[in-house]
């Protein structure tokens, strides 16, 4: 599947915008101290991490590129 250049602008920046997420999420879990609210933040990471996982997948073929944003999971 290509994707049209403007899509792989705009999904370079929502990664972006992820990894800031995951690192929002990181502070959350530590700073709790409710079991259920640890489940919902750990189940919402990991969520998180398939659908940059998906994004990354749609932008494999423009690897060569070198327009793919590499996202630390």
């Amino acid at each position: 599947m290509r994707l049209p250049v403007i899509d792989i602008g705009l999904m370079n920046e929502h990664l972006a915008t992820h990894e800031g997420l995951l690192g929002k999420l990181d502070v959350y879990l530590e700073a709790t101290l409710d079991k259920f609210l640890m489940k919902l933040i750990t189940a919402q990471r990991e969520m998180l991490k398939v659908h940059i996982q998906v994004m990354l997948e749609l932008l494999k073929p423009q690897k060569k590129s070198g327009l793919i944003y590499q996202m630390k999971i």
